[in-house]
């Protein structure tokens, strides 16, 4: 989906269902409800959306896409969090945590990633996301001894996502290096390259690391 149709939509669902309700019930009482219930059907559904679901979607697209901005202003727009159904209250607040390491707030950044273990991941990708956050808020304080095994059971537990498991790679690579393991170090830089990452920072860390990694022996 567009999104910039998702990010309006996203931002005028309430109006657009109270629209929906309002013109469904003004069509039934002056005429009837043979085809009206159809709109007030719709804008319930909407309604009821705008608080269950969220604005998960657009911000899971705005975090892929790097737009910091927008990703603030969705999670902004999220005004009642414990209305959001468990699961995508988990991925909320996952997500909010990764913001927060990108802006070195790791006390944040923790506070964050237990309420999302707290209310669990429905799907094992999820889950393994979850500990990479760990991993990840561990690595980026330089806790390397707590980082590895985080970072190694996220992805032992599958993650399909390509950055993530770049990522996740790249940490390890650094982690090896730091400890003059350069062998290893190289086996995780090369599985981070064969994920095939797509985000640009990602890109940019690998093309970098590429100039260093080759310089080591082993």
């Amino acid at each position: 989906m567009n999104t910039k149709f998702l990010q309006f939509y996203v931002f005028n669902r309430v109006w657009i269902s109270l629209g929906l309700l309002i013109i469904g019930l003004v069509w039934g009482f002056m005429d009837k409800f043979d085809f009206a219930w159809i709109l007030i059907t719709v804008g319930v559904i909407l309604f009821l959306a705008h608080f269950l679901l969220g604005p998960i979607r657009l911000l899971q697209k705005s975090v892929e896409e790097g737009d910091f901005d927008l990703s603030m202003k969705v999670i902004d727009s999220v005004k009642y969090p414990a209305l959001l159904i468990k699961p995508v209250r988990s991925m909320y607040y996952m997500i909010q945590s990764n913001m927060a390491v990108s802006q070195k707030d790791f006390t944040k950044a923790e506070a964050l990633i237990k309420k999302s273990s707290e209310l669990g991941m429905p799907m094992k990708d999820m889950d393994a996301m979850v500990v990479f956050q760990h991993g990840a808020i561990f690595f980026q304080k330089g806790d390397y001894k707590s980082a590895l095994p985080k970072l190694r059971e996220a992805l032992s537990k599958g993650m399909n996502d390509p950055d993530s498991m770049a990522s996740a790679q790249l940490m390890l690579c650094s982690i090896f290096i730091q400890r003059k393991d350069h062998k290893t170090a190289k086996a995780h830089f090369k599985k981070a390259k064969d994920a095939k990452p797509k985000q640009a920072e990602i890109l940019n860390q690998i093309k970098e690391m590429d100039k260093y990694i080759n310089r080591l022996p082993g």
